[in-house]
């Protein structure tokens, strides 16, 4: 069995969320939704929330913490036939 990993999680950033961003994560992630939430406009950091599937986990951080910080993360554990 394969395992599959549903994570949500804020991507506070100073950059903005372009093309070859997405393209990164949909290289690991399957229904990948990102939510644009309210600006901080006093530090200009943008927020947003991501929500996808994914088999690596660890692989969608090391992307997401290239360009910002993460928070209050959720993960739910389970598994997908082979």
């Amino acid at each position: 069995m394969i395992k599959k990993y549903s994570l949500e999680f804020i991507l506070e950033t100073r950059h903005c969320l372009d093309t070859s961003f997405h393209n990164s994560l949909t290289e690991f992630a399957e229904a990948l939704e990102i939510t644009g939430l309210d600006s901080q406009p006093k530090d200009e950091i943008s927020r947003f929330k991501l929500n996808m599937v994914t088999e690596e986990p660890e692989a969608v951080f090391d992307i997401c913490a290239q360009i910002g910080r993460i928070k209050a993360v959720r993960i739910n554990e389970g598994e997908a036939a082979s």
